[in-house]
Parts: C-alpha cells; sequence; structure tokens
C-alpha cells in the first residue's frame, strides 16, 4: 500500500521488506530511517528477490496521518503498480501519484527533491 510516511518520504514497495526485519537489536533509528533505503538494499540482496513487485495504489494515505483516516487525508487514485525494480516503483509511485496530491506532506513526496527520500532510493 502507498502511503507517507516520517522520515523515508513515503511507504511502499521498499519498506515491504520491513515486515521482515527485526528492530530489537537497538539499530532502529539507524535502520529504520538514516539508513532505510541501504538497509532495504542488503535485504534484498541477501534473501532471494521477489519476482514481482505489486504496490496498492487503489487507496493512497498523503497527509501526516497515514493510517487512512480521517477520510479526507486519503484519495482514491485505482492505480495498481506491478514491477520488477522496487526503486524505480517507488520512485513512480512517489513522483506521480503522491506529490501531486499535494497537502501538508507533499515535500516529502518529491523523489528528486525531499532529502528523506532521496536518501532512501539511492541508498537502495
Amino acid at each position: 500500500m502507498l502511503k507517507t510516511h516520517a522520515g523515508t518520504g513515503i511507504t511502499a514497495v521498499l519498506k515491504h521488506a520491513y515486515g521482515i526485519v527485526s528492530m530489537a537489536d537497538g539499530f532502529m533509528m539507524k535502520r529504520h530511517y538514516a539508513e532505510s533505503g541501504a538497509q532495504c538494499g542488503k535485504l534484498y540482496s541477501l534473501v532471494r528477490r521477489p519476482d514481482l513487485h505489486i504496490v496498492d495504489c487503489i487507496w493512497v494515505s498523503y497527509q501526516q496521518h497515514h493510517c487512512g483516516y480521517p477520510p479526507e487525508t486519503t484519495h482514491r487514485a485505482n492505480v495498481l503498480l506491478a514491477g520488477h525494480d522496487p526503486v524505480a516503483l517507488d520512485y513512480y509511485a512517489s513522483k506521480h501519484i503522491l506529490l501531486p496530491l499535494g497537502g501538508d506532506r507533499a515535500a516529502d513526496h518529491d523523489p528528486e527533491g525531499s532529502p528523506g527520500l532521496v536518501n532512501h532510493l539511492t541508498g537502495a
């Protein structure tokens, strides 16, 4: 699911890997923010890569409240993205789906201008 996220700008394909990574070792801030892209890239290189990535962009959360509530923080984009390259999918989703929606987090969704998102994508 595509949504906004503090620190990395978005949650989409790359951050999907976090569902299998433990943060219990005390390096959560490094892994989750400072080196998020690099950590995701390492995980993908050490574990069998998926044959296909799918991003659900039917409903996207683009505002500060990234839980889908209240309703005015979400948008029905009616898009489903699929591809082999997780970085390309995250770049495309942020630039062409979230960024045009504007809102209080729009600057975080710019894959060429947001430091957190640029770090996340280039690190991977």
